[in-house]
């Protein structure tokens, strides 16, 4: 079916070359095949043609995603949100791509914007993705030995999300490295309180096995 559409698509542009349908889903199916130079040039041919077009757009953001420019990716899908300003899809890839380059702010700000749109209970889980970027950016943090950055992005995550184990946890772990023992078994009572996890109620008597 893929190689009968190809061929109607390259038949209407032999009659039609600014045939915006048909440029979109022509390089759709040539970044499919790996071809991304061709796939990029329909795209941008389009685009250029109907530069408020969104579903050329997303195509478009979409070959620079699996190209790897991720800077061209967060351009294109920035002008779709101007276009879509609470378009949820453009919301949320717009987000992973911020993540994809490691601009955890970004993709906070974005994950905040997506649960103030999302119903509950389906907000629930955008709050646990919300603490996970948190997480993600407090993990960076303890890798780069600034403990204290680390230790304040921990603290934003029980502050958005009372259940958030892994937040608990980690820095609970953040205070018992650093000798706050009392501290530590503070952090991990109240996540035993909040979460029930087996996993806080192991740290309690004698704190974690850290090596």
């Amino acid at each position: 079916h893929s190689k009968k559409a190809f061929s109607l698509f390259q038949k209407i542009l032999s009659i039609n070359p600014n045939h915006i349908p048909s440029l979109r889903h022509l390089g759709d199916f040539m970044r499919s095949e790996g071809k991304y130079d061709q796939a990029l040039a329909m795209h941008d041919k389009a685009t250029r043609l109907a530069p408020r077009n969104i579903q050329v757009l997303y195509s478009l953001a979409e070959d620079y995603a699996t190209a790897k420019q991720h800077d061209k990716e967060i351009e294109t899908l920035q002008q779709i949100r101007e276009h879509n300003p609470n378009s949820s899809l453009s919301l949320h890839k717009l987000r992973d791509a911020w993540l994809k380059v490691r601009n955890w702010e970004k993709a906070f700000s974005l994950q905040k914007e997506i649960l103030r749109l999302t119903p509950f209970p389906e907000s629930e889980k955008e709050r646990s993705r919300l603490c996970e970027i948190i997480h993600i950016n407090a993990m960076h943090y303890c890798a780069q030995g600034d403990t204290d950055s680390a230790s304040d992005e921990l603290k934003r995550a029980i502050k958005e999300d009372k259940h958030s184990l892994p937040a608990y946890i980690a820095l609970g772990d953040i205070y018992f490295k650093n000798h706050l023992r009392k501290e530590a078994l503070k952090v991990w009572k109240a996540g035993y309180s909040n979460t029930k996890s087996a996993i806080c109620l192991r740290r309690l008597p004698g704190g974690p096995s850290i090596t």
